[in-house]
C-alpha cells in the first residue's frame, strides 16, 4: 500500500460554485472509489490555479511512483503539467483533513469509503496507527550508490555493507517479484543504524527493489498480544515498502509488553514471513543483542537475511575517523580527543562517537564558554554523590557488621555506576545481584536484607525496594505441580525488590528429586529470567547454606555476593544493648551493665547463641524485672528518674550455658 499525492496546472478555470460543485466531486470519489479498483483516491484543494489530489495504491506488491496516475478525467478536470510524489500516511491524513475543509471528500466518511478497500486502515491524528506507542513512520530519501557507499566507509560500517550497495545497483530487468533477502543491522549508535537501514531503503527504491520509500518503524520491546492485531494490519499497510523491527539489549523477552513472550515471538515472525515477498523486513539490534536474536531466528528457519554491523578498527583509523568528526563540525581535534586511543586497542564507531561528544562537549566549555567551565557532567555530579537515603544511614550506623557493611557499598556502587554508563550510552554488563546470608540466629541478616531493598530503591536500582520473605511452606507444594507455580508466585510478588528466602536449606529434602528440588530448580530459573527486576537473598546458618548452595551448581553460580554475619563481639554486643535501651527509653547504671558484659562474655560462643536476639532478650527481661521491683516499692516511693533506669538488681542470673529465649533483633 503506497500514497501519493498529485500536484496539477489547470488548464481550465477551476469552477467551484459553492458546496454543490464541491459536493459533486466528493461524490464522484465516493462512485470511483465504490467500483471495486485497486485504488482509492479523492481531491484535497485548489488554490490559485492548482489542483491537488491524492491516491492510495492497494495491490500487494504496489506501483511504483513513475507508474501511477491520478485520474483527473474522471473528475472532469483538464490539467496540464503534473508533479507527483509520494507521502506518509500522516501526510494524508493531513490531505484528508484539507478536502474535508474545502468540502471536496467528505471526511467524516472516510472509514466507511475506506472500508470497500482490500483493507480497512485505522486513522488517527497524525496517520495509520499513530496512537500506538510502538510505531513510528518515515521517508528515505534517494541516494546514489557512490553516496552509500562513502556513507558506510565515512562511518566505520563493514565493508561488507558497501559490497551490499554495489549489488543492490546491478541493473535487473523484469517486474519486481519479491526479495531475495532481508537485513539484519546491528550497532550501539542507534542513530546511526537509522540512517544505514535508510540508506537501503533508499538504494533498494532506486533500482526497483522496493516499490515505496516509506517505512515504519516498530518498537519490539513494546509489544504485547494486544498489539499483534493492529502489527497484521500494519504489515498490510506497508506492501511495496519496509518494516523496521527495532530492538533493545538486555530485555530477552521480557522486554515484550505483556503476554506470552513465545506467542507475541511466533506471531511477529509468522507475520515477518507472510508478507517476505510484499514487504522488506530490517531487523535492528544492539551488538550485544545476541539472545534476542536468537529468540526471533529460530523461528524464521529457511528465511535469508544479509547481516551488517559497524566495524571494528585500530587506532590509526579510530583517530582519523574522530579527526572527521571534528573537521565536520568545524573544529581543531587535539590530543585530549585521541586520549584514550591506545595503540593495540580496537574500537567500533558508537565507542568512538561517545569520545567525540564529551571532548566536543569540554572543548565549548574550555574555549568558546570558559565561563562554564567549572560545570561538571551529570555522571560526574553522580559519581561523586554518595549513596543516598536513610536506609542506608541506618545500615552504616549498625553496629559491627564491618565486611557486610563493605560488600553492600560494592554491591550499590556497582548498580549505580551501571546505571550512570548506560545513561552514557556505554556498553555495561549488569552482572545479577543475587546473594548469600550466612550466619548465626541474631546477627541482623533480616534487618539488613530489609535495609539493602530499601537502598536499592532510594539509589534507583530497584523500582519498588519491598521485601518479600519466604520459608519452605510459602515455595514447596503438597502436592505434584504445585511446587513451581507458589515459585513463580513468590517471584511475581517481589517484582522490583528482594525476595528473602530464610533458613534456605529447609527446602531441599534427603531424597534426590522431591518437590524441593523443584522448587530450587524453578528458583534457579526464575533468578535468571527476573535478574534485572528481582535481587533474591537467601539466608541461614553458614555449614548448611554452604551444603545447600554447593548442592546446585546453578544456584550457586548465580549467587554474586557471599556475606558472612559474624557472631558479635562482646563489645558490639554492649553497644547494641545501648542503642536499643535507647528505643525502650531506658538506661542503664554502670552496675548493670558491667553485669550484663559479664553474661554476654559467659553466653557467647554456646550452641545456640541468639546474639542480638540474646541482648533484646536481656533486656526485655531486665524491663519486667524493674517494673516488679518498682511497683513493689509503693505508689509515693518512685520518682521519674526511677521509670527510666535499669540497675544491677533487674539484670536476670544466667549460669553458662543456659538456655536463652529467641525474640526479636535482627532475624
Amino acid at each position: 500500500m503506497i500514497f501519493y499525492k498529485f500536484t496539477a496546472k489547470l488548464n481550465d478555470e477551476f469552477s467551484d460554485d459553492g458546496e454543490g460543485k464541491a459536493a459533486e466531486y466528493a461524490a464522484m470519489g465516493k462512485r470511483y472509489n465504490m467500483d471495486g479498483k485497486n485504488t482509492f483516491c479523492f481531491i484535497s484543494g485548489e488554490d490559485d490555479g492548482t489542483v491537488s489530489g491524492c491516491m492510495i495504491v492497494m495491490n500487494e506488491r504496489g506501483e511504483s511512483v513513475e507508474n501511477v496516475s491520478f485520474p483527473w478525467e474522471y473528475f472532469k478536470l483538464n490539467v496540464g503539467e503534473v508533479s507527483v510524489s509520494e507521502i506518509t500516511s500522516a501526510a494524508l491524513y493531513n490531505e484528508l483533513q484539507a478536502a474535508e475543509d474545502g468540502r471536496f471528500f467528505r471526511a467524516s466518511r472516510y472509514e466507511g469509503l475506506l472500508g470497500s478497500m482490500r483493507r480497512s486502515l485505522g486513522f488517527d491524528d497524525g496517520g495509520i496507527f499513530s496512537d500506538e506507542y510502538f510505531y513510528s513512520e518515515g521517508m528515505a530519501e534517494p541516494s546514489s550508490k557512490e553516496e552509500c557507499q562513502k556513507f558506510v566507509r565515512e562511518n566505520l560500517w563493514e565493508d561488507a555493507l558497501a559490497e551490499e550497495f554495489g549489488r543492490i545497483y546491478i541493473p535487473h530487468s523484469g517486474r519486481f517479484l519479491g526479495h531475495p533477502v532481508h537485513y539484519v543491522l546491528r550497532s550501539d549508535n542507534y542513530d546511526m543504524r537509522e540512517q544505514v537501514a535508510k540508506k537501503l531503503i533508499a538504494a533498494l527504491w532506486a533500482n526497483g527493489r522496493l516499490k515505496s520509500r516509506r517505512f515504519c518503524s516498530i518498537s519490539v520491546s513494546s509489544l504485547s498480544l494486544r498489539d499483534i492485531r493492529s502489527l497484521k494490519e500494519l504489515y498490510s499497510c506497508c506492501t511495496g515498502g519496509t518494516v523496521m523491527l527495532r530492538f533493545r539489549a538486555g530485555a530477552g523477552g521480557r522486554g515484550l509488553g505483556d503476554g506470552s513472550v513465545d506467542d507475541i515471538i511466533a506471531n511477529i515472525c509468522s507475520l515477518v514471513k507472510q508478507f517476505k515477498n510484499s514487504v522488506l523486513t530490517i531487523f535492528c539490534f544492539p551488538l550485544n543483542a545476541e539472545k534476542e536474536k536468537s529468540l526471533f531466528f529460530e523461528n524464521l528457519s529457511n528465511f535469508s537475511v544479509c547481516e551488517y554491523s559497524d566495524a571494528v578498527v585500530d587506532a590509526e583509523r579510530a583517530k582519523n575517523y574522530l579527526c572527521g568528526l571534528a573537521e565536520k563540525n568545524g573544529v581543531a581535534a587535539d590530543g585530549a580527543l585521541f586520549a584514550d586511543i591506545l595503540p593495540g586497542k580496537t574500537y567500533r564507531s558508537s565507542e568512538l562517537g561517545r569520545m567525540y561528544d564529551e571532548w566536543y562537549g569540554d572543548m565549548l566549555k574550555k574555549t568558546a564558554y570558559p565561563e562554564y567551565f567549572s560545570v561538571k557532567r551529570l555522571g560526574e555530579k553522580e559519581c561523586g554523590r554518595e549513596i543516598a537515603g536513610a536506609a542506608y544511614a541506618k545500615l552504616m550506623s549498625l553496629t559491627g557488621l564491618s565486611e557486610v557493611k563493605k560488600v553492600m557499598n560494592q554491591a550499590v556502587n556497582y548498580c549505580r555506576a551501571g546505571k550512570i554508563f548506560a545513561e552514557m550510552g556505554m556498553k555495561f554488563k549488569r552482572l545479577p545481584m543475587h546473594m548469600a546470608f550466612l550466619g548465626n540466629p541474631g546477627t541482623a541478616k533480616t534487618t539488613v536484607a530489609r535495609l539493602f531493598a530499601e537502598i536499592m530503591r532510594d539509589n534507583g536500582v530497584l523500582s519498588s525496594g519491598h521485601i518479600v520473605e519466604a520459608g519452605r511452606g510459602d515455595l514447596v507444594g503438597k502436592y505434584v505441580g504445585h511446587t513451581a507455580p507458589l515459585v513463580k508466585s513468590k517471584f511475581r510478588e517481589a517484582e522490583g525488590g528482594v525476595l528473602f528466602i530464610d533458613e534456605a536449606y529447609s527446602l531441599v529434602d534427603e531424597k534426590q528429586g522431591s518437590y524441593g528440588d523443584e522448587a530450587i530448580n524453578t528458583i534457579v530459573q526464575e533468578m535468571e529470567n527476573r535478574r534485572d527486576s528481582v535481587v533474591v537473598i537467601f539466608a541461614g546458618y553458614t555449614d548448611r547454606m554452604r551444603e545447600f548452595i554447593a548442592r546446585n551448581p546453578g544456584l550457586k553460580s548465580r549467587i554474586s555476593f557471599e556475606l558472612n554475619f559474624d557472631d558479635y563481639s562482646v563489645d558490639e554486643l554492649m553497644d547494641i544493648t545501648r542503642g536499643l535501651g535507647s528505643e525502650y527509653g531506658v538506661h542503664f547504671t554502670e552496675g548493670a551493665m558491667d553485669k550484663l558484659r559479664d553474661i554476654y562474655a559467659a553466653q557467647r560462643g554456646t550452641p545456640d547463641f541468639g546474639n542480638g536476639r540474646f541482648v533484646r532478650t536481656m533486656i526485655e527481661k531486665a524491663m519486667y524485672a524493674h517494673a516488679d521491683r518498682l511497683m513493689s516499692l509503693g505508689y509515693g516511693g518512685v520518682s521519674e528518674g526511677d521509670i527510666s533506669t535499669i540497675t544491677e538488681a533487674d539484670i536476670p542470673v544466667f549460669a553458662k550455658g543456659a538456655a536463652s529465649i529467641a525474640m526479636g533483633f535482627g532475624e
